[in-house]
């Protein structure tokens, strides 16, 4: 339970050194706020990463953002291709030179390096089971 004034707050990132200093924010912002903090104008993150010199994070749109953490105003933007994103992403895990998501058609897409490295299909994950076919597989046999 929230207790005292507050507001409806929009969507942030707050990023805090080892040591709990806080570094920067990441926001959604209009034109006319501060434009020292970084701006996040997209859909819903799945997946935030952090590497030695960056933050990823990937949206559930397809598209993915390194933020350098020098300077977190500084940004490169990528896609994971238009399957993807007409898909959606599910859910993502980043590893030590690239990133693995997996999309709404179930398919595994795999990105290596952060140069906005190519985008790389993986094995498939499985074939989808309607629960009525799972149904009739359990009555029939």
């Amino acid at each position: 339970m929230l207790l005292g004034k507050h507001s409806a707050g929009k969507p942030k990132i707050n990023i805090y050194s080892s040591s709990g200093i806080h570094l920067s924010t990441i926001t959604v912002s209009l034109p006319t706020e501060n434009k020292a903090d970084a701006k996040w104008d997209l859909t819903q993150p799945v997946l935030i990463h952090f590497t030695p010199t960056h933050l990823l994070v990937v949206s559930d749109e397809g598209l993915y953002r390194l933020y350098d953490l020098s300077n977190p105003a500084s940004y490169t933007q990528h896609s994971l291709g238009s399957e993807v994103t007409e898909l959606g992403v599910v859910s993502g895990k980043g590893y030590d030179d690239g990133f693995v998501v997996l999309t709404g058609g179930l398919q595994f897409m795999e990105v290596r390096g952060w140069k906005g490295g190519r985008v790389g299909a993986m094995a498939s994950s499985g074939t989808y089971f309607s629960a009525s076919r799972i149904k009739e597989s359990k009555t029939n046999g």
